[in-house]
């Protein structure tokens, strides 16, 4: 369900963009900025809701459960396996139709060997927002796009993260797993290339990061800084509640309240004036290593903090690069973020 108020943010074609735009600018072409965060010694929450440039924008012919036809001439397994491209992680997103805002995991192997006008989609990844049936694309405008991944988010740090080959001293960045209810670990190494997973060999380099998604970063020893660069995008975004708790960033570089995401009773969320019965929010405190609760009470409007009486329900609680976690009580797979980009 898409939230009944949209937001707004002042992004000027071609231009650079403030980490605190919030008035609505029209848009003729896709608007490109950066973020720019300073991030302390210790655990602070971040996100990265700027995207990479398209590496192919087209119509969708004709689709299946799995395949996408793409109106283009483009070779896309030959851009896939290119000097820069290969072995980076790939996904596609709608920008036009009925599914607008609704991505897919691309199976990069799959689409390689074919090496024609057409993308396999990987049906079973998590990172997909919907489940894709067949001809639900065709005339759709879509865009094939790279993953932004640990090592491009290691980019965005001045003065750079530091690595050492004993995880409990080096930078480290969590991802949310929702299976588990804990935060996976990946360690930069003492190369200052390599990124693992705590506790394990596993070569995380390449693992993407994606839109939607916060995440945590662990300073060890100095303070940086965090300047994200990129793309804005302009199509709506899909943004599916699962029930239960997940740790999100909403796809655009503007700050949000719980009235302005869309939170309330209308759009499908729990109220309850039992904080433990209802939907939540909650933003990570760095000073006390825990997360501040937001609840939806029982009017279905109203938002405070959990064990006060402070309304919260207008304030801008989530800062236009930072994370927080979504506590559901029932599953909202069909929920969309309107674009605050006017073109």
């Amino acid at each position: 369900m898409k939230p009944a108020i949209l937001l707004t943010a002042a992004l000027l074609a071609g231009a650079v963009i403030s980490s605190h735009a919030q008035n609505a600018t029209t848009a003729t072409t896709d608007p490109v900025g950066f973020q720019s965060k300073s991030i302390p010694v210790g655990v602070t929450s971040l996100s990265n809701p700027l995207i990479n440039a398209n590496a192919v924008t087209a119509q969708v012919s004709g689709n299946t459960n799995s395949v996408v036809s793409l109106s283009t001439s483009e070779n896309i397994g030959s851009i896939l396996n290119s000097a820069d491209n290969s072995g980076f992680p790939f996904y596609i997103e709608v920008l036009s139709g009925p599914l607008e805002g609704e991505r897919w995991e691309v199976n990069i192997a799959a689409t390689i060997t074919t090496g024609n006008a057409s993308i396999t989609v990987d049906t079973v990844s998590p990172n997909n927002t919907s489940v894709l049936s067949s001809d639900s694309l065709v005339g759709a405008s879509i865009a094939l796009r790279k993953h932004v991944t640990l090592t491009q988010l290691q980019s965005f740090f001045s003065p750079a993260l530091v690595g050492n080959n004993n995880a409990a001293s080096a930078d480290m960045i969590s991802v949310y797993n929702p299976s588990t209810d804990t935060f996976t670990n990946y360690f930069l190494r003492g190369d200052s290339v390599t990124w693992r997973i705590q506790g394990t060999t596993t070569n995380a380099t390449k693992f993407s990061v994606p839109s939607g998604t916060g995440f945590l970063v662990t300073k060890r020893s100095s303070p940086t800084v965090f300047t994200s660069v990129g793309s804005v995008r302009t199509n709506d975004f899909a943004f599916p509640m699962p029930q239960g708790p997940s740790f999100r960033a909403p796809g655009y570089p503007v700050s949000y309240s719980p009235q302005s995401l869309g939170g309330n009773a209308t759009n499908g969320w729990t109220g309850n004036n039992n904080a433990a019965s209802a939907d939540q929010l909650q933003i990570y405190n760095p000073s006390t290593d825990t997360f501040t609760n937001y609840f939806l009470r029982g009017d279905g409007v109203t938002w405070r903090i959990q064990g006060t009486t402070t309304v919260v329900t207008s304030d801008q609680l989530f800062s236009d690069n930072n994370a927080f976690m979504v506590l559901k009580r029932q599953a909202d797979t069909n929920y969309i973020l309107g674009s605050p980009v006017v073109q």
